[in-house]
């Protein structure tokens, strides 16, 4: 998923998707979907734009919140 940055003084971590990037997430998530894939867990980094993909990714699946496992400092993906 596509991300920015909103300035010279945002750090890496607080950057956010893009609105592309939030549509290929949705459009990610519809293909786990209609292949039925449901993933227990969503391990994710505290990176912004990696828990908003993630969360794009549980709503789009329509998996609880409890779902999803924040690691701070770990590697910006999610795994299933």
């Amino acid at each position: 998923a596509e991300s920015g940055w909103a300035g010279p003084a945002e750090r890496d971590i607080d950057r956010t998707l893009t609105a592309t990037g939030r549509e290929d997430a949705a459009q990610a998530a519809a293909v786990l979907r209609v292949k039925q894939v449901f993933p227990n867990r969503f391990y994710t980094s505290n990176a912004s734009r990696a828990r908003e993909t993630a969360e794009i990714f549980l709503q789009g699946l329509s998996l609880r919140a409890d779902r999803l496992i924040v690691k701070p400092k770990s590697v910006n993906r999610y795994f299933f």
